[in-house]
C-alpha cells in the first residue's frame, strides 16, 4: 500500500507546494507503460484528479475500469465520454456513498464477487465541508466520516481481497490519496493555482503509485512520483506512537461494531476469511 500525498512537515508544507513546479523534473510513468489485461478501481471519479487518473489508466491499456460515483447519472455521463475515447475497455460505474457504511461495505462485497481480478485500487474520494456539518448516515462530522473513517474501512476491506492473487501474477496494489495540509488563505490558494502542477501531472502520481512503484514503496508517501517518507517515520515520538495506537484501536472498535454477529460477506472479508470461491480463483 502506498499513500499519494503532500508531506506533513511543520513550516515546510506551503514552501514545498510553491516550490514544487520548479524542482528537478519528475519521472512520470513512461508512455510505454502497458496495463493491458489489468483491472483498476478508482473512487471519486466524476471530476478532477480522479477522472484524470481514470483517463491515464485507460491510455495505458487497462482492460477493465471500475469508477465510483454518488449518482448513476453523473457517473454514466463521464463514463460515456471515456467509453468513446477508449472502446477497448470495459468501463463500469458503481454507486458509492462515502457517508454510508452500508454503501462502503456493499461496494467492496460487489468487488469481491463480480470481479475476476483486481490489480489496482485508488482510494481518491473525499470531501471538504467548511461548515463541519454532521452526516445523516452516521452522526459523525462529514469530513471525518468521508475522508478518514469510510476511506479507512474501504482500505481495510479491500486488503484481504487484493491479497488473493495467483502466484504467477504480480501483487495487487492499493493507494490512498491524501493531502498533507489545508491552508484557508485565499491569497495563498490563488498563488498556488498560478504555480501548481497541472491536473495531468497530479494524476500521474496516482498511476505511478499503483502501476510503477513496487514492493519497496509499501507504506510510503509518494509525492510528485517520488517516495517522500514512510508513514511510520512521522510518528517517532512516544506520545505520537501512543496516540496512533489508541486512535487506530478506536477506529477498529467502530468497524467491529458494524460486523458483530454478522455472517455477511462483508463480515467475512473484514475478518479475512477466504471463501471457497476466492480460494478457487487464487489457484486458477
Amino acid at each position: 500500500m502506498t499513500v499519494c500525498s503532500q508531506p506533513k512537515r511543520k513550516g515546510a508544507g506551503l514552501l514545498r507546494r510553491l516550490a514544487s513546479p520548479f524542482l528537478p523534473s519528475t519521472e512520470y510513468p513512461s508512455k510505454y507503460l502497458d496495463l493491458t489485461g489489468k483491472t483498476a478501481l478508482v473512487t471519486g471519479t466524476t471530476s478532477g484528479l480522479g477522472l484524470e487518473a481514470c483517463r491515464q489508466l485507460l491510455s495505458h491499456g487497462v482492460s477493465q475500469l471500475i469508477m465510483s460515483a454518488r449518482t448513476e447519472i453523473k457517473g454514466e455521463t463521464v463514463a460515456e465520454e471515456l467509453r468513446f475515447q477508449y472502446p477497448h475497455a470495459d468501463i463500469q460505474v458503481w454507486i458509492l456513498e462515502m457517508e454510508s457504511y452500508d454503501s462502503v461495505i456493499a461496494f467492496t462485497e460487489r468487488a469481491a464477487v463480480d470481479l475476476d481480478r483486481l490489480d489496482m485500487v485508488i482510494l481518491n474520494a473525499g470531501t471538504f465541508d467548511p461548515d463541519a456539518s454532521v452526516s445523516n448516515y452516521t452522526g459523525h462530522e462529514k469530513m471525518f466520516q468521508v475522508n478518514y473513517l469510510s476511506t479507512a474501512l474501504l482500505a481495510r476491506l479491500f486488503v484481504p481481497v487484493l491479497k488473493v492473487v495467483p502466484p504467477e501474477r504480480e501483487p495487487s496494489r492499493l493507494t490512498v490519496v491524501t493531502d498533507g495540509h489545508y491552508n484557508p488563505s485565499r491569497s495563498v490558494g490563488a498563488t498556488y493555482a498560478l504555480v501548481g502542477r497541472t491536473l495531468e501531472k497530479g494524476a500521474a502520481t496516482y498511476v505511478d503509485a499503483v502501476a510503477v512503484k513496487g514492493r519497496e514503496s509499501h507504506g510510503e508517501t509518494i509525492s510528485n512520483c517520488r517516495s517522500q517518507y514512510r508513514i511510520m517515520d512521522c510518528c517517532k515520538p512516544v506520545e505520537w506512537q501512543d496516540f496512533e495506537e489508541s486512535f487506530w484501536e478506536m477506529t477498529e472498535r467502530e468497524f467491529r461494531s458494524l460486523f458483530t454477529g454478522s455472517q455477511t460477506l462483508g463480515a467475512k472479508i473484514y475478518n479475512a476469511i477466504m471463501t471457497e470461491q476466492w480460494l478457487r480463483r487464487s489457484q486458477a
